[in-house]
């Protein structure tokens, strides 16, 4: 095995371990900030490791009718092994991790030298948006991206059929990871292997489609609902294709207050701007992320405007393969594509300590307090003194912080679910009538519509306190 291989090897493994246990402590400490999400995709992986139908309480929906995670199947297996929530952590930063092998293997076959092909994974490693991805610790499409640098470096290698099995497993993430295949098999037909492109496409598109009219009504009842109830992720654009097109062809003034505003002019420079543009060189390999581009800047949610959300999951590893190609392009000169690229893994890595807020791989004072094993504060020593009141299989309604420590049973619920709705099926719909035997109360969480909720409960004289301090509630049906 040739030495820049080692070293990449080592590199990608030490940046699993400190992602790995960085996330781990953070779950270890009650940091809530990502509880809701990643206890609603562990208690579903959970269930589904038992044998379970893998209708999460936390989020009040069968996990296949929110999202379609099937890659889930083949995490679940892992919980029989470690019944642990840190299986789920521990793999979401293997496979950030093992991306970084894919971007190398792939700079090896562009770039001249086998020691240079160690640059571009290491912009990979520190561009801002895969550490933030890393630090989000959630979200089944997060496992798309080693699958797609894989998939795209098995076609370029001329192993179509392996190409075909990684954008496949790609498939398996997440609904919307078929537009990034389509355009990836468009790719593949022009420039590569028209056989295997028109596989590819006809794959993602029937996978797509029965993803849409077939499993998701199965599992929610409804289909693809976020075009309703608040969920419109087309925004002011329209609800349907349809509408969404209309608007495009008709109201052109629309569509420009839509697209320029100072949220997605911030968005597009900090995509682009710590590679130093260099992608732009590239337009046939960015073209591949285009798509997600346009629906994250047109889209009606929130978060799909900054980077630091998984919904930069599809962009980044076209992104860094595009970064590639163009220095490629730019010389053929060794030492020359070594300036460059040390040029842009600088621009990286100053964008990364200077865009992360939590933790960086270039603030080691962050990753050495986060990683350590460190004492509990006296919140936290109260915290895990409450879960263990808790028996293992009882059901129970609590603080999102605490989520993430519970999520390992059958019946758990987001306080104040399901005495109240919050975040719960599509809109709403069918909240349990039979309470929780234990709830949690956080008074720190306590707005208007919890208050209330704590009104009513002591209202029907179904609970006795069982503990009472200044920062916490425990209740036990009588």
């Amino acid at each position: 095995m040739k030495l820049p291989t080692i070293a990449i090897l080592i590199i990608a493994s030490i940046y699993f371990i400190m992602f790995g246990l960085m996330n781990i402590s953070r779950v270890d400490h009650f940091n809530g900030e990502y509880g809701f999400d990643l206890s609603n995709q562990d208690q579903s992986i959970w269930l589904i490791s038992r044998l379970e139908t893998p209708f999460s309480t936390i989020r009040g929906l069968h996990v296949f009718g929110d999202h379609t995670p099937y890659i889930y199947l083949l995490i679940a297996p892992f919980y029989i092994l470690y019944n642990s929530i840190n299986v789920f952590l521990l793999f979401h930063s293997l496979t950030i991790a093992s991306g970084s092998i894919g971007i190398y293997l792939i700079a090896r076959k562009k770039l001249s030298g086998d020691y240079i092909a160690v640059i571009p994974a290491l912009i990979y490693l520190f561009y801002p948006s895969t550490t933030f991805i890393n630090i989000e610790m959630v979200f089944a499409e997060t496992f798309a991206i080693p699958l797609l640098i894989f998939s795209f470096y098995f076609f370029i290698d001329d192993k179509p059929k392996i190409g075909t099995i990684f954008s496949s497993l790609a498939l398996l993430c997440k609904e919307d990871a078929a537009v990034t295949v389509v355009m990836l098999a468009a790719y593949i037909f022009i420039f590569k292997n028209k056989k295997y492109g028109m596989i590819l496409a006809s794959i993602a598109i029937i996978w797509f489609s029965v993803n849409m009219f077939v499993l998701l009504p199965h599992f929610n009842g409804y289909g693809y609902f976020r075009n309703l109830y608040g969920y419109n992720a087309g925004g002011r654009l329209g609800s349907t294709p349809s509408q969404i097109l209309n608007t495009v062809l008709t109201d052109q003034k629309m569509v420009y207050e839509i697209i320029f505003t100072t949220e997605n002019k911030n968005y597009i420079i900090d995509t682009f701007k710590p590679l130093l543009f260099a992608p732009f060189l590239a337009p046939e390999i960015l073209m591949i992320a285009a798509p997600t581009l346009v629906i994250n800047i047109i889209s009606g949610y929130y978060y799909t405007h900054f980077i630091k959300y998984h919904y930069t999951a599809y962009i980044i590893p076209f992104v860094i393969i595009a970064t590639i190609y163009s220095i490629s392009r730019l010389s053929k000169s060794k030492h020359l594509q070594i300036c460059l690229l040390s040029a842009i893994l600088a621009s990286a890595a100053y964008q990364n300590y200077y865009m992360t807020q939590e933790i960086s791989p270039t603030k080691p004072q962050n990753l050495y307090r986060l990683i350590t094993i460190s004492g509990y504060n006296d919140r936290e020593i109260e915290m895990n003194n409450i879960l263990d009141m808790i028996p293992p299989t009882s059901s129970v309604s609590a603080p999102y912080r605490m989520l993430m420590k519970l999520s390992h049973r059958k019946t758990i619920y987001m306080f104040p679910n399901p005495f109240s709705v919050s975040y719960w099926g599509i809109n709403g719909e069918n909240l349990p009538k039979d309470h929780p035997t234990y709830v949690i109360i956080d008074k720190e969480l306590l707005d208007q519509q919890n208050t209330e909720t704590v009104t009513y409960i002591n209202s029907i004289n179904e609970y006795i306190t069982i503990y009472d301090s200044k920062d916490f509630a425990v209740l036990m049906k009588g």
